[in-house]
């Protein structure tokens, strides 16, 4: 009869057990995984570059910022001071930064931009009749890519 009964307290032991284990598991692998998802940033590679395009100037005549004639005219052409507008996107991590750069080879760092809309106020130059330069934006995603767009103005101030 001991030995009956022995065998019945173990029997229900083992099944509270089995009916119990998977709950203390499960619960115990979702209060892990909240601890790490939260205490660590999920990394993936992100190897597509973003997108970039200068908006403003385009192709025409600019006064002080404004545009003064259209299109008509084959080449960007700026007198005084204007504002550089970016379009910057990424599908991915999002957009870190936006670096503005200007000179004959477009390689004089002018200035950078970290929130949206992306821009940068161009001042007058040092003095001089007319000098090329190649206006060049560069993106930066979250992960590090990059990319590209440049243009040819002629500016004047």
């Amino acid at each position: 009869m001991k030995s009956k009964n022995n065998l019945l307290k173990a029997s229900i032991i083992f099944l509270s057990l089995i009916m119990i284990l998977p709950t203390l598991v499960e619960t115990s692998a979702v209060t892990n995984y909240n601890t790490i998802s939260s205490d660590h940033t999920l990394s993936f590679n992100d190897t597509t570059p973003p997108k970039v395009n200068i908006l403003k100037p385009v192709k025409g005549v600019y006064f002080r910022g404004n545009k003064i004639l259209p299109r008509l005219i084959r080449l960007t052409l700026i007198v005084g001071s204007i504002t550089i507008e970016v379009n910057a996107t990424d599908n991915e991590t999002g957009i870190d930064r936006v670096e503005f750069y200007g000179g004959l080879r477009g390689t004089k760092k002018l200035g950078n931009d970290t929130t949206e809309p992306y821009s940068f106020s161009w001042k007058r130059g040092r003095i001089k009749l007319i000098h090329i330069q190649k206006l060049k934006v560069v993106a930066y995603d979250k992960a590090g890519n990059k990319a590209i767009d440049k243009i040819i103005v002629r500016k004047i101030l």
